[in-house]
């Protein structure tokens, strides 16, 4: 604005001096509208599942099944902690082949070593975690 108003002193160039203020103003507010709006669409493909970077693609609704057929390698086997840990094949439209650690009945620990095929049903576990019932060992 400085410049403008010395163009004033000088010549007429103060009218296009506030021209080109008002043409930049209005490109600013459109960028800013549209830099908004390219931020909303992209929190709302945030809970789409095909743009979802977890390890989960869907969270599973109460009308859904609370647990699901794994099958997997043994690990390890955390007696301390009451759980194993285990490689597991990928869960069909639920969750990705991944290693995790599950908790398991005590008794069942001693029975287990690493390297064990094993089949199981797996559920959520209160508060947070993961639970595995009905654990059988296979063969390879």
């Amino acid at each position: 604005m400085l410049f403008c108003a010395y163009a004033a002193a000088r010549t007429n160039l103060y009218s296009i001096c506030i021209t080109m203020y008002k043409s930049l103003s209005l490109a600013a507010t459109l960028l800013t509208a549209l830099a908004l709006g390219g931020l909303s669409a992209a929190a709302e493909s945030k809970d789409d599942p095909a743009t979802s970077c977890s390890c989960c693609t869907t969270e599973p609704t109460k009308d859904e099944a609370e647990s699901w057929p794994i099958r997997g390698v043994v690990e390890s086997v955390l007696t301390e902690r009451h759980a194993l840990l285990v490689k597991h094949e990928e869960i069909p439209g639920f969750m990705r082949a991944m290693t995790m650690m599950f908790q398991v009945d005590l008794a069942l620990l001693p029975k287990i070593k690493p390297g064990d095929n094993l089949t199981a049903t797996m559920k959520r576990a209160q508060p947070r975690g993961w639970l595995l019932e009905d654990v059988k060992i296979i063969d390879p």
